[in-house]
């Protein structure tokens, strides 16, 4: 292939990657937040420990997908395609994922998904 063909379909190749996140930011912008577990009391749900907790990490199909975020449990089933073995996020499901979520906010799973439990020490 020879340079201008490269120059060619590596603008070619941006400006679709570029429409892409563009379209893709103002969906996500325009969409409606719903903070579901801004007034829930998690005083009364079930305790769940690490153990607990990796039986429900998407490897099983039978079974929901949980993950823990500041001390409480979350049912990110509905995200079961992210979550699954095999999944892009596979290594956050089935336990206390605080850690891995802070660099990027854990607002992403306390705002989507219902809490279900606590995480027990």
């Amino acid at each position: 292939m020879k340079l201008w063909q490269k120059i060619i379909v590596g603008t070619f190749l941006g400006l679709v990657v570029s429409i892409g996140l563009y379209f893709g930011c103002v969906k996500y912008r325009s969409a409606k937040i719903v903070r579901k577990n801004d007034s829930i009391n998690v005083v009364g749900l079930p305790q769940f420990s690490a153990t607990d907790l990796r039986a429900f990490d998407g490897s099983d199909d039978s079974k929901p997908i949980y993950m823990a975020v500041d001390g409480k449990v979350y049912d990110v089933s509905s995200g079961r395609e992210f979550y699954k073995k095999g999944g892009v996020y596979h290594y956050l499901a089935g336990k206390d994922s605080t850690a891995d979520l802070k660099p990027v906010g854990t607002d992403i799973i306390t705002n989507k998904y219902p809490i279900i439990g606590t995480l027990s020490n």
